[in-house]
């Protein structure tokens, strides 16, 4: 059994192309968003932590 990130590697040149420009831009302004509420969690969390 492959592991799943192994079978990508298996596609043939023409189909392992680029991602779209706009689908790129949308995928860093998620993890971006992500990584601001991440550290946002992590600030409730301290903050409540410390009030109780």
């Amino acid at each position: 059994m492959l592991w799943p990130d192994d079978q990508r590697d298996l596609r043939p040149e023409e189909q392992r192309d680029e991602l779209p420009e706009e689908l790129r831009q949308a995928l860093m302004t998620l993890r971006r968003a992500m990584g601001v509420v991440a550290v946002a969690v992590a600030l409730v969390m301290i903050v409540v932590t410390w009030r109780v």
